[in-house]
């Protein structure tokens, strides 16, 4: 008779296969939206602050005698909250010890995998400000005091200096052309945000290199827009420039676009610029990293009388949202 692999041990494995899928899946979730998302930021308090200084003043003419104009630094903090996140791989004690455990390891791993699609969707909850008793109790600001996307910032001025703020309206996404032509609406709109210097706040550069969050309605409509070398529709439908090469990959952009059925509206997508090593709007901290604890008939009388085992994982995490100058909403 085949030795009979004990609680404990079982559970030493399972963690260690959790563990490896985990790392694997947060590496995979962290390069799909990379320029979207950042993971594994440090943290070490339950509620943390963090702040960023804005711009200095502009480099300015004066004239001989004069003194330099003074401005006075100012420094926005805001806060974020640590969380309990918890999963489990639970299997039958009598199971384990007749040999009739099946597909165990597949159930840890795909509970890991579970674990990792927390940040996608955490992502698109605060992207479409959902609410789900199972994430974030509360739909972010960012640090002006507005939601990730809108109009106006806190103060209710234009926000980023531009008419609409982070949101492009009017445009049509389901269609090739329209698609093409909303991503440059969307690129034209951040390059017109200013600084509170009144100061470009966006680069050219940064917006070569683009994120794009589609609806699964969209998907015909993106192979069209951006993977064609050839367009077969002009950049407006009914224009005469079909047959010409894709203006994306002749200007040089580098557009990466994601579709999601996690996107419940099919007339809005999501646009975001920047290198995929620079700032990103959302971030995600960690207090207590993945902890595991196994329970049986020893040491719990609840587990004891329903004749379960069990390996409980639990983390700490939280997620900020960072000033969104690099994040545009666009809708019909």
């Amino acid at each position: 008779m085949a030795e009979v692999m004990s609680g404990p041990t079982l559970a030493l494995g399972l963690r260690s296969d959790y563990d490896n899928t985990w790392d694997r899946m947060v590496i995979n979730a962290a390069d799909t939206f990379r320029g979207v998302v950042q993971t594994g930021v440090p943290s070490s308090n339950l509620i943390e602050k963090w702040g960023y200084g804005e711009p200095p003043k502009t480099f300015d003419r004066v004239n001989w005698g004069e003194q330099p104009a003074s401005k006075a630094y100012r420094y926005r903090t805001f806060d974020t909250v640590n969380f309990r996140w918890m999963s489990d791989v639970s299997w039958l004690r009598r199971d384990r010890e007749l040999g009739n455990l099946g597909d165990i390891r597949g159930d840890a791993e795909r509970a890991a995998n579970r674990a990792a699609q927390r940040f996608e969707r955490i992502l698109y909850q605060q992207l479409q400000g959902t609410v789900d008793p199972k994430l974030l109790p509360l739909i972010l600001s960012a640090p002006d005091g507005a939601a990730w996307f809108s109009a106006t910032d806190g103060s209710g001025a234009a926000r980023f200096g531009a008419t609409g703020g982070n949101i492009v309206t009017g445009q049509d996404i389901t269609t090739g052309p329209g698609l093409r032509s909303a991503v440059f609406r969307a690129v034209e709109r951040m390059l017109t945000f200013l600084d509170p210097e009144g100061e470009p706040a966006i680069e050219d550069e940064e917006t070569k290199v683009l994120t794009v969050l589609i609806p699964r309605e969209s998907t015909e409509a993106a192979a069209e827009a951006f993977a064609q070398t050839v367009n077969a529709q002009g950049l407006v439908t009914g224009t005469s420039n079909a047959g010409v090469s894709n203006v994306f990959m002749d200007a040089g952009y580098e557009i990466r676009v994601i579709g999601s059925t996690r996107l419940t509206v099919a007339t809005t997508m999501f646009v975001f610029a920047g290198q995929p090593d620079g700032p990103v709007p959302l971030f995600f901290h960690d207090a207590l990293g993945l902890e595991s604890d196994f329970y049986d008939r020893s040491n719990s009388i609840e587990h004891k009388k329903r004749g379960i085992e069990e390996i409980v994982l639990e983390m700490w995490s939280g997620t900020g949202l960072n000033l969104p100058l690099t994040s545009l909403k666009v809708t019909v």
